[in-house]
């Protein structure tokens, strides 16, 4: 028992001596120079963040990633920025990574990954336009709470993918706080399920870019959704039905493994075209697909198990 104790003494002696680091930033620079930083707490050999490290950026300082690097858990806040601009920048966080107080990150090019769960608060903007963007775990877009502004997820380019699901919420009252996801030359998918709370929880295409749900989608009534020129993929869990949104669709598109099926409950519209891949689209007592003047039926090897309400010219394809 006693040489039990005493390597459980010895073990927690070494956790304590050589554990994570706990750093602050210092000064605008690069991530790996340490004359951006300052060790708040811990231990630290190469006196800038690494694996295990628990990293803040304030004070309005700009950190940029240049090459391979890894912290646990990382908070931008105070207006401060950080940026992944390089094909060489990789940037992974093991734990979660929160942005607040009107702070901004910047992907235009390299890889972002947060094991953890991304949280986007009080009038920060996260802007994609190229690189990827993965989260493992949650995202979670909360509007201001104090002030009138945006809170947003502006996938510009690039590919985004969050495997946990997404929650945007926005306060009903006052008016003016607004949590948004933005979409446009870009791949946005949810594997788990998509959630927005009030109508100021808004998702917009800006370019033909594509966003693509797996989980259960449970939307504000009503959701401020603008279709643009963008197209949402349905495609679902093997075996399983998935919920249509009752949302006016410039492109949607069906399609799964070919074993699933996706039932429409409220009003659903689609402009430009339904595109039917795989998978069978039902239509339920309650529900109705709409297709507009000149929109197209594309269809392979998916079903459509009811007449949807046409609204003058329709090319079948």
């Amino acid at each position: 028992m006693s040489k039990f104790l005493l390597l459980i003494i010895f073990t927690t002696t070494l956790s304590t001596s050589f554990g994570q680091g706990f750093f602050t930033s210092n000064a605008s620079g690069d991530w790996n120079n340490a004359a951006s930083w300052t060790l708040a707490g811990g231990t630290s050999t190469l006196n800038y963040p690494v694996a295990g490290d628990s990293v803040i950026i304030q004070n309005s300082h700009s950190i940029q990633v240049v090459s391979n690097t890894q912290c646990q858990t990382l908070t931008i806040k105070g207006a401060s920025y950080l940026s992944i601009t390089s094909t060489t920048s990789f940037l992974t966080v093991t734990n979660d990574l929160l942005i607040t107080e009107t702070s901004f990150a910047d992907i235009t090019a390299g890889l972002l990954t947060v094991t953890g769960n991304l949280t986007i608060n009080q009038k920060s903007t996260v802007t994609q336009t190229g690189g990827a963007f993965s989260v493992i775990g949650l995202v979670f877009i909360n509007s201001p709470s104090t002030s009138t502004g945006n809170t947003t997820l502006n996938v510009d380019a690039g590919a985004f993918s969050c495997v946990g699901g997404m929650t945007v919420t926005a306060t009903i009252l006052p008016a003016g706080r607004i949590a948004e996801v933005k979409i446009g030359n870009s791949a946005v998918t949810v594997v788990g399920a998509l959630t927005t709370i009030s109508a100021n929880a808004k998702i917009s295409f800006t370019g033909i870019g594509a966003l693509t749900l797996a989980g259960i989608i449970s939307i504000s009534n009503p959701l401020s959704f603008t279709a643009g020129n963008g197209r949402v993929i349905y495609v679902g869990i093997p075996g399983a039905n998935q919920i249509i949104s009752p949302l006016t669709y410039n492109r949607l598109v069906i399609t799964g493994i070919g074993n699933g099926s996706k039932t429409i409950n409220g009003n659903v519209t689609v402009t430009d075209s339904l595109i039917l891949l795989t998978d069978t689209l039902l239509i339920n007592g309650s529900g109705s697909l709409t297709l507009s003047n000149n929109a197209t039926i594309v269809k392979t090897a998916g079903k459509l198990l009811a007449t949807p309400i046409f609204l003058g010219q329709i090319d079948i394809l």
